[in-house]
């Protein structure tokens, strides 16, 4: 367990250091700074966070921990220069929500050792509960990426009950939609191949969800495979003298069947990437 008198010392040491960046004597960038300002940024270190996860190397996932914690900080001072609320407030509805949301744990008279699918109902139902007068079936955050949010609006439809039993239906479903993409593709239709095509994806992600696979995260990974046999590819030309832009197409793919082989990322069943 951490010592959290020293926890809380570093916390306090850290807060204290945004209060001198953003002071009369502070750095004029950090003084500037609004809540958008710093949107783009952040975006950018759960990107890294992310990206420092998936290599697998604790320190990596430290750094960008820490300038994820050193962003809810400068938010919290920014709103708190503004009179909207502090990092206490900040601090307090966290420990409320969790507590509110987890009734199994904290709440004497809740009964335990549920299983994950009644967790889900319950905390679907807090959820419902928390939304008021908001719609509690239907809601949507276009803010995020087309993958994770087609990913949620099929999760928040499948709560109530509007989903496709088994994922055999969803191939079905694939399959049906890549034919209709097809037949735009032959009419030359582009707003119709616009539309189909965004069926196909919508399908896939709906796929990924009756598989239990996180599609943003299957897609980042087949990026990161494509990208280091690229420049395990490119790195071989070079090395022969040659440049990739002066390459035929077959003898690309040579180059691109050498980098598989040795790709350090290699997966079994993604020989046809």
């Amino acid at each position: 367990m951490a010592d959290l008198d020293a926890l809380s010392q570093a916390i306090r040491t850290l807060y204290e250091i945004v209060e001198r960046l953003r002071g009369p004597n502070g750095c004029p960038w950090d003084r500037r700074q609004e809540m958008s300002d710093l949107l783009s940024y952040t975006k950018e270190e759960v990107a890294e966070l992310s990206e420092a996860v998936e290599t697998g190397k604790p320190e990596a996932i430290r750094d960008e921990l820490a300038d994820l914690l050193f962003h809810c900080l400068f938010y919290a001072k920014i709103a708190e220069s503004k009179g909207y609320f502090d990092l206490t407030d900040v601090a307090n509805h966290a420990v409320e929500k969790l507590r509110r949301r987890h009734p199994h744990v904290f709440s004497f008279d809740c009964e335990r050792g549920l299983d994950d699918e009644t967790l889900n109902r319950q905390w679907q139902a807090i959820k419902r509960k928390e939304m008021g007068g908001a719609s509690p079936w239907i809601r949507w955050q276009p803010q995020l990426s087309a993958l994770w949010g087609a990913w949620k609006l099929q999760q928040m439809a499948a709560s109530w009950g509007f989903d496709w039993p088994e994922a055999s239906l969803v191939f079905d479903k694939l399959h049906e939609e890549i034919g209709e993409l097809k037949e735009t593709i032959a009419d030359n239709d582009k707003p119709a191949t616009l539309h189909e095509l965004g069926d196909v994806l919508f399908s896939v992600v709906n796929l990924a969800r009756h598989l239990d696979v996180d599609p943003e995260r299957a897609l980042a990974l087949a990026n990161r495979r494509f990208f280091e046999r690229v420049r395990t590819m490119c790195e071989r030309i070079v090395a022969d003298g040659k440049t990739p832009d002066k390459l035929s197409v077959e003898e690309l793919d040579v180059y691109w069947e050498m980098a598989k082989r040795s790709s350090a990322s290699h997966m079994p069943g993604s020989e046809n990437q």
